[in-house]
């Protein structure tokens, strides 16, 4: 069984295309289809279902995954057990909302480059929660980070995540921040500026109000919590935001908590890859940072 059959039934999975295949490993398709053909008949079974110009794994291609997985995992580890001492080396790809770009990675990235100065990391910024899945399903992008409700995904699989705080503020100098119990109705009510109501935390805040009951009409709709935050911070509103993304302006008293009902909504951060992508050793180095620093960070 030839290691570099197994290395294009892997990235033919990932690619989920022959012809996208040949291009990422420079072969011509036909070679790719010889490869996969070779495989087949020394495992004695069909790996993929040919549909038009894209292909998918068939039961027996899906049960012997995990198997080619830890092949390339072993072989890996054999090819570089005399180079332990190297850095990780290459480019990383992720993909984040603009809220994630603006507000977390400026806490992770410094520090994983000067541990990992061999790296370079390429940020592609979207606010389409699909469009990002498409891209990691197409191999563009190694990972992206989501705020969501916890994964559930027969194709991805998250890898680091946290629970993450949902909160309401204000500018300091507003009534309502001096006020306690404050009734949701009340927060909601006056000057109240939500972001894209596309985005997954505004979608929550809503079916949790309509559950009590409670209507609300924005003042005004914004896609960028930046730009959000200073708006309140020139005291102009109430908004409903991750805890995360308004902790400095809060630390530094530009931003206050309305003390009001908690609304017990179960978001994570996550960073999520394809399930069946082979973790090279830069996508682990950067795992293995967070793990070790995520929960530290704002």
């Amino acid at each position: 069984m030839e290691i570099r059959n197994i290395v294009t039934f892997v990235k033919a999975t990932e690619m989920q295309s022959f012809t996208k295949t040949a291009a990422q490993l420079g072969y011509s398709q036909a070679a790719v289809t010889v490869q996969i053909k070779q495989l087949e008949d020394e495992l004695g079974t069909q790996l993929f279902d040919r549909i038009g110009r894209s292909v998918k794994l068939t039961h027996s291609g899906e049960k012997f995954m995990p198997y080619a997985l830890r092949l390339l995992k072993s072989v890996e580890e054999a090819a570089s057990f005399m180079k332990e001492d190297d850095e990780p080396s290459g480019t990383l790809r992720i993909g984040a909302s603009s809220s994630f770009s603006a507000g977390i990675l400026p806490g992770i990235l410094p520090g994983f480059h000067e541990k990992y100065p061999k790296v370079d990391v390429v940020i592609k910024t979207s606010d389409m929660l699909t469009s990002t899945f498409d891209l990691l399903r197409q191999n563009d992008l190694d990972f992206i980070f989501t705020l969501e409700r916890k994964l559930i995904s027969a194709d991805f699989v998250s890898v680091v995540e946290r629970k993450e705080d949902i909160v309401f503020v204000t500018n300091p100098d507003n009534p309502l921040a001096a006020m306690k119990n404050v009734p949701l109705e009340r927060v909601v009510r006056d000057n109240f500026i939500t972001s894209d109501r596309g985005v997954s935390y505004g979608l929550y805040m809503e079916e949790a109000l309509a559950e009590r009951g409670i209507s609300y009409h924005p003042s005004l709709e914004i896609g960028s919590t930046s730009a959000i935050i200073n708006m309140i911070c020139q005291g102009k509103g109430v908004s409903f935001l991750p805890k995360f993304l308004a902790d400095d302006p809060i630390n530094h008293g530009a931003l206050a908590i309305i003390d009001t009902e908690k609304l017990e909504m179960q978001m994570w951060t996550q960073l999520i890859r394809l399930k069946n992508k082979w973790m090279n050793s830069v996508m682990k180095a950067f795992v293995d940072y967070l793990r070790e620093n995520f929960h530290q960070l704002a």
